[in-house]
């Protein structure tokens, strides 16, 4: 299926160029042990939190992944035809709430690993579920 960047053609309907530069955009990902939320030591008591915005997992099976993906024991994970579950955290989402990276159903799209060099890959999006938390062993939208 050819797609149209600016028109967003070859979809069902059309989709803004926003949309298509946030979910056609290589993803790139951490492994679920990855811990977002730390104390920050600079924080002070009257600077304001940011708002939590509920994640949503994405379903991926991946297509293809490099042999250096092989180097870490996370990444040895992401091989040909597995089914990947992606969670997308608050602090991943862009200001359209939603992770960059994380593509269109039935599309090929991109991946790299953000802590293991030469890692990366390609995949497809299956399936989301909003307001959901990946299983242990997961990975997590950078």
């Amino acid at each position: 299926m050819q797609i149209n960047a600016v028109s967003g053609k070859g979809f069902q309907g059309k989709l803004s160029t926003t949309t298509l530069l946030i979910t056609m955009k290589v993803a790139k990902i951490l492994p679920d042990s990855f811990k977002r939320n730390f104390k920050d030591p600079w924080r002070r008591p009257h600077m304001l939190m940011k708002e939590e915005k509920a994640s949503y997992c994405v379903y991926l099976r991946v297509k293809q992944a490099s042999a250096a993906c092989n180097l870490k024991l996370w990444s040895a994970q992401l091989v040909r035809e597995r089914l990947v579950c992606a969670e997308c955290q608050s602090d991943a989402m862009s200001k359209s709430d939603r992770c960059g990276g994380e593509g269109l159903e039935n599309i090929r799209t991109f991946w790299a690993a953000a802590s293991v060099t030469g890692c990366h890959g390609a995949w497809v999006r299956e399936s989301s579920s909003e307001g959901c938390r990946c299983p242990p062993y997961s990975v997590l939208f950078v």
